[in-house]
């Protein structure tokens, strides 16, 4: 009785595993059946894409010869009115925007605005000189004043630097001076 009940029990978990086996072969089945019709849409669509880049490259084509001749028919036509002539646009200038410097104590950050826009290369340098120049204002205007009226932004921005720059305090001055060590490769003099 229990032997028999043991085949049955192996026949039935037999059948579950059969069953389980056919729905993945099934899911398996259908899954790749989705993945060529679904490939078979994509290449539709590629040929369709194909096809429509096709007519469009046609169309420009044909659009490019029209233009072209009607560019000859104009420039002809031109030729015969010499007084219409077409100038060609001025190239676009740029005025920078620069920040106003006349605190001293600002002079750092200004500076460092100022050479990012060097560095940009998105303005004319003569429009960017004479904008810092115009931006200059209070006691560092004093110090341009001293330049000439040549003189190149970079020798603006040098001499403001040495002016203007990291300078050291008095007390700042003395401190160092009485910190000072004499060196083990340093002689006396």
């Amino acid at each position: 009785m229990k032997l028999q009940q043991m085949k049955l029990k192996e026949e039935l978990h037999m059948k579950e595993k059969a069953k389980r086996f056919k729905e993945q072969e099934l899911l398996k089945e259908t899954r790749r059946k989705q993945n060529e019709e679904r490939i078979r849409k994509l290449k539709r669509k590629k040929q369709e894409l194909q096809e429509d880049i096709m007519e469009t490259r046609s169309t420009i084509m044909s659009l490019d010869e029209a233009l072209e001749h009607e560019d000859i028919h104009h420039r002809y036509k031109h030729k015969r009115n010499a007084e219409r002539r077409v100038l060609p646009n001025p190239p676009l200038m740029l005025k920078p925007s620069v920040p106003k410097f006349s605190d001293p104590t600002q002079f750092r950050g200004w500076k460092i605005e100022i050479e990012s826009m060097i560095r940009s290369e998105i303005y004319q340098k003569d429009i960017l000189k004479q904008c810092v120049r115009n931006a200059i204002s209070g006691e560092p205007r004093k110090v341009l004043s001293t330049l000439k009226a040549t003189a190149t932004l970079e020798n603006i921005l040098s001499t403001m630097e040495s002016i203007f720059g990291d300078v050291k305090s008095g007390q700042s001055i003395m401190e160092e001076f009485y910190e000072a060590r004499q060196n083990k490769d340093e002689d006396i003099t």
